[in-house]
């Protein structure tokens, strides 16, 4: 299984995007860009060495007190029908697919919950960090894992938590300029709580089985003639006739 996760204290420069390569770093990374590969490589490869037959499990639980919309004013703009369809301004409920041998062995637990990894993140932060959704993986890795390192080639058991519909969806944490105690006090807030929750749904031995055929969904969309004819930006109205633009991948 690959599902997309991500981080705000990461490294820069593998990005093919010419816009990101610019703004957002020095240029292309071919150390960072390797090891990015490299590593995704190597976890299919070994994932494909070790596959056996199992089983899966579907079940969610909600997590409150940890993230919150960082845009409710935007959100209130929304129609009140609309907004009264749900108890939250954002989505509280993580999801958890479990993963388990024929045999009944622990093989892995994948989950999705959002919340943007911007537990660690600041304008002068010069650490790599994978932030709240690494800390809930590395815990729930040594929890199935006694005794071995995240990431160790004979590890059993795999935990991924995923970025899921995050949008604007912050941690609750609030704070002004970087140090180094209230991020590393945030990152293992946010991330406990959803390893706490992810463990609790995993033991729960009456989650349903996931049973049936496979489905997916996939969507092609020339951009070339999509024709935006205005949008917001800080509140002032842009109208133009653009050929792409980064907004409708987000």
């Amino acid at each position: 299984m690959i599902s997309a996760t991500h981080t705000h204290s990461g490294v820069s420069g593998f990005m093919t995007y010419y816009a990101y390569l610019v703004i957002e770093s020095y240029g292309f990374n071919p150390i960072s860009f390797w090891a990015i590969v490299d590593g995704v490589v190597d976890s299919i490869v070994r994932a494909t060495n070790n596959a056996v037959e199992g089983r899966m499990y579907y079940g969610k639980k909600a997590i409150q007190d940890a993230n919150g919309n960082r845009q409710e004013k935007a959100y209130n703009n929304n129609p009140e029908e609309e907004r009264n369809a749900y108890n939250y301004t954002v989505d509280k409920d993580l999801l958890l697919l479990k993963l388990e041998s024929t045999s009944g062995e622990p093989l892995g637990a994948f989950t999705w919950w959002p919340v943007h990894p911007i537990s660690f993140n600041g304008w002068d932060n010069p650490l790599v960090s994978s932030d709240n959704k690494g800390y809930a993986s590395q815990l729930f890795d040594l929890e199935m894992n006694p005794g071995k390192r995240p990431g160790d080639p004979n590890s059993k058991f795999v935990a991924g938590f995923a970025s899921s519909n995050l949008g604007d969806v912050s941690p609750r944490h609030q704070r002004g300029k970087i140090n180094m105690t209230s991020p590393i006090s945030d990152v293992r807030d946010v991330g406990t709580k959803q390893f706490n929750a992810a463990k609790e749904l995993f033991q729960d031995l009456t989650l349903p089985r996931v049973t049936g055929p496979l489905r997916f969904a996939h969507q092609f969309v020339d951009t070339d003639v999509v024709k935006v004819t205005k949008f917001f930006l800080c509140l002032i109205q842009i109208t133009l006739d653009a050929i792409t633009l980064l907004q409708y991948i987000f």
